[in-house]
């Protein structure tokens, strides 16, 4: 009797229509992630994190020492905050009765007074579009429009800085304290003043209240005894 080897059987695998369904079957194993690629990809993920969080870290500390982001949350609408970089500068006032020290601004008039004054009075035009002037409150049916040919494109208006205006109007005022020296031999008596000059004057006494009221902080000035004059009092 001789001896033989049965063949073995092999059960027929199940046609499939994806790597899926031979999973199923026990055909393919499984796919899985590997420990290492899930590792990587959540360092990826933290670095872009660190980088978005130190960027507007960086932002932040930049925005909130800029002088105009600060002018920006103070003020009123300006286009200048957007054109120009404005700095701080700490000034200690000289507010004393006489002129000491001495300043050249409270001078008496003089060419040299004048000259001073006139340099820092100056009120350069400036050109700004139709939206700056309806966003300070203003009427683009009212206000100068610039000529093309001037080259500042259409939809332009004529504007001044209204710190440096302010400083003009100073200077006015201090002109007409001194009106023997300014306007006597051009105009006679104050009381006969042409009246475009009068309505100047009155603008300038009217912008100046104005801007010392929307302008004045909350700083303090001491007194000091009068060293020059007896019983008479100083601001510090």
């Amino acid at each position: 009797m001789g001896w033989y080897k049965r063949a073995p059987r092999y059960e027929k695998i199940v046609a499939a229509d994806s790597t899926d369904d031979l999973s199923q079957h026990g055909a393919l194993p499984p796919p899985q992630r590997s420990r290492g690629t899930i590792l990587s990809h959540l360092n990826q993920l933290f670095l872009v994190l660190n980088i978005v969080l130190a960027s507007a870290l960086i932002w932040t500390i930049h925005h909130l020492d800029s002088p105009n982001y600060l002018l920006k949350k103070v003020n009123t609408y300006t286009p200048l905050l957007s054109r120009f970089d404005f700095s701080f500068q700490q000034v200690k006032n000289n507010a004393s009765l006489f002129n000491a020290p001495y300043s050249i601004y409270k001078a008496d008039p003089s060419p040299a007074v004048d000259a001073a004054w006139d340099d820092i009075a100056d009120t350069p035009v400036l050109a700004i579009s139709e939206s700056d002037v309806l966003k300070i409150g203003k009427d683009p049916n009212y206000a100068v429009r610039i000529p093309q040919s001037f080259g500042y494109g259409p939809d332009k208006f004529f504007a001044v800085n209204d710190g440096q205006h302010l400083i003009h109007c100073l200077n006015e005022i201090r002109k007409f304290a001194h009106y023997d020296y300014y306007y006597r031999e051009k105009y006679g008596s104050e009381e006969d003043l042409p009246e475009m000059v009068a309505a100047h004057r009155g603008h300038c006494f009217e912008h100046g209240d104005l801007g010392v009221d929307g302008r004045a902080g909350g700083a303090v000035a001491g007194l000091r005894d009068g060293e020059e004059v007896s019983g008479s009092w100083g601001v510090l």
